[in-house]
């Protein structure tokens, strides 16, 4: 009623895809901070903006939603001494590396968000992370509104292109088994059949690449 949005999380990324993410370290780093009339945990500045990065990168968003860049520019501004390995200690996954990495390129480009050059030089390493931003500003920034993406087969395996191939099928079995909130929404299913959302999450990817291919 008052406009308040709460995205509520159960995790960072699939586990399938995110075995390497420090959470041992999150959760030390973790503060407290005023919120309305008490107190909750937040993140640390570099964790959040690696939780940020990363979710920008889902395949719901697929880094085509404005206000998730605005976020990590403005966690950067109000942070500056920023210490970018606790960014790093949580990119041991080749497919979270890149999904981080392409929302930072992405960030520096449109919103010079003031990332060191050393960081820069790690991003810009692999020429993956150029090519996935530009088909993303092709083909998804010039919606006239911005919406939530539906991931297809062809675009996981563009997502995951020079990955190892252990990775990239863990990259898709974590993806093609994960259910999300778009899922959910697509198909009510009672309390005793919820144990199907993974199913109906293989099913609609199935059917969005089917979609694209006719």
């Amino acid at each position: 009623a008052d406009g308040v949005l709460v995205d509520l999380h159960w995790g960072l990324a699939p586990k399938l895809s995110a075995r390497k993410i420090d959470m041992a370290g999150i959760w030390r780093r973790v503060r407290m901070a005023k919120l309305i009339d008490g107190e909750a945990p937040i993140f640390g500045a570099e964790d959040l903006l690696f939780a940020l990065a990363r979710h920008a990168g889902n395949d719901n968003h697929a880094w085509s939603q404005f206000s998730q860049f605005c976020d990590m520019a403005e966690v950067l501004r109000a942070h500056p001494k920023f210490d970018w390995e606790i960014v790093e200690s949580h990119l041991g996954d080749e497919n979270i590396r890149r999904s981080v990495y392409v929302s930072l390129y992405m960030l520096e480009k449109h919103w010079q968000a003031g990332i060191p050059e050393e960081m820069c030089a790690k991003i810009c390493s692999d020429p993956q992370e150029a090519r996935l931003a530009d088909r993303v500003e092709a083909e998804w920034w010039p919606m006239p509104t911005q919406v939530e993406t539906k991931p297809t087969l062809e675009w996981l395996l563009a997502r995951s292109r020079g990955e190892s191939v252990v990775n990239r099928a863990r990259l898709l079995m974590g993806q093609a088994l994960t259910p999300t909130r778009n899922d959910f929404n697509a198909v009510k299913l009672p309390g005793a059949l919820e144990w199907l959302y993974p199913v109906v999450r293989l099913a609609r990817i199935v059917g969005g690449s089917a979609e694209r291919a006719v």
